[in-house]
Parts: structure tokens; sequence; C-alpha cells
């Protein structure tokens, strides 16, 4: 079975060549909080990702939350 990819690794796969700043001034997050959304430490939005996903014209999808 196929490991899921995390939000932050689809993101980084999504930029293809592109670099994170780019991203940050395309989407108006701001670079150190991207960083730690990327890595982990903190969660995307979604309107975050309907950000990204329009930029990058891909289709991230944030994961369900488990209750």
């Amino acid at each position: 079975m196929e490991q899921l990819k995390t939000v932050g690794e689809q993101v980084i796969e999504a930029l293809d060549g592109r670099t994170k700043r780019w991203l940050c001034w395309e989407t108006r997050i701001g670079e150190p909080e991207m960083s730690k959304k990327i890595s982990g430490k903190l969660d995307f939005t979604a309107e975050e990702i309907e950000k990204i996903n329009a930029r990058l014209k891909v289709n991230i999808v944030l994961p369900q939350a488990t209750k």
C-alpha cells in the first residue's frame, strides 16, 4: 500500500521547481508561516489550500479531521 503524503509534501511536489518564496508571494502567506506549515508544525487552513491549488493548478486536499 502506498503511503499517503502529508500536505506539506504535496505542496513541495506541486511547486515543480518553483520556490517556496514565490508561492508565499503569490498566495500572500508569510515565509516563516509557510515553512512551519510545510514542515508540519502548523496546519494549513482550507482557504490557504484553495489559494495554493488555484495558483499551482493542483488538487491538494486537507486530511479529514478525526474525532
